[in-house]
């Protein structure tokens, strides 16, 4: 209903399930944002049906994301997973800062607001491949130096969990990552699941170039200051509010790689890379130690 309502709006059809929509509408892209769970399904079907396909993360696991980029090549379609961050002008503005330096030392905030319901958590695939993900891409990008991107070579990560629905719902609430990099360079994350502030999205490299950081955007640009102290505005509600620039270019590149006017910048062996690390992070919760990162040809 919320579909057809919308369509009606838009003036646009609208289709009840993914094989009805491929066999009535003339399209050449999929956009696969749907429930976490049913992604590697439908981009599966998507390519066997002859369309190209941008998914948002996450594709799946290791198995599924190999099987996935074979697949595309098989039927010679694009496949693009959406890491919306990358595209977004400031962290663009970071990185071409940094040019070919690596920082020495990279932090990485990332506090959602407001907390997802218990339906988006049960199957959301968890707060690594859910939120941290985009800090490991963002991480690995900004270390990448003359390269496109670099990749950890071992992982630690601890965890907590105090809010009393993420407790009864067996979630976790805020974790911090550690991870390490050739050369002994070290990118930190902080995650957490509430922030009773806004979005809290930022940045900080630093190195022998001195240090740049990325803020927070906020709800106004206004600061009043008064014999009582200074008041400045919240960060921006949630992401759609903070990534509306982000999104759009994302998919501006995806429809001109379709084209041919440009090659994909978020490569098969960044996203392997990635579901690698999510996996070491994910053992080190378990077992409260450094773990290995995969060896990845990055």
């Amino acid at each position: 209903s919320r579909a057809t309502a919308l369509a009606d709006a838009l003036g646009c059809p609208t289709a009840s399930d993914a094989a009805e929509a491929f066999a009535r509408h003339d399209a050449d892209v999929v956009i696969v944002a749907t429930t976490t769970h049913t992604h590697t399904e439908l981009v599966q079907a998507s390519l066997s049906a002859g369309f190209h396909v941008f998914c948002e993360k996450p594709l799946g696991t290791l198995d599924q994301v190999c099987a996935c980029y074979r697949l595309s090549r098989s039927r010679n379609r694009s496949l693009m997973v959406g890491f919306q961050r990358r595209f977004d002008p400031e962290f663009r503005e970071l990185r071409r800062r940094l040019g070919s330096q690596s920082p020495q030392m990279l932090k990485l905030t990332s506090r959602d607001a407001p907390i997802p319901s218990r339906a988006y958590l049960a199957t959301s695939g968890g707060i690594v491949r859910d939120c941290v993900v985009h800090d490991i891409d963002i991480a690995n990008w900004m270390m990448g130096g003359e390269a496109s991107h670099a990749v950890p070579e071992r992982v630690s990560a601890a965890s907590y969990t105090h809010h009393d629905d993420l407790t009864a719902w067996g979630e976790i609430e805020g974790l911090a990552v550690t991870m390490q990099y050739p050369h002994g360079n070290l990118a930190l994350i902080d995650v957490s699941r509430t922030c009773c502030y806004g979005y809290d999205q930022r940045v900080e490299a630093f190195g022998p170039f001195g240090m740049a950081q990325l803020g927070n955007r906020l709800q106004s640009t206004v600061v009043q200051h008064t014999s009582d102290g200074t008041v400045v505005s919240n960060p921006l509600y949630s992401f759609p509010q903070r990534y509306p620039d982000a999104y759009r270019i994302e998919l501006e590149h995806f429809a001109d790689v379709v084209e041919g006017k440009a090659q994909c910048q978020v490569l098969e062996k960044q996203v392997v890379a990635t579901e690698m690390i999510c996996e070491a992070i994910e053992a080190s919760l378990e077992s409260g130690a450094f773990c290995d990162v995969r060896n990845v040809d990055a």
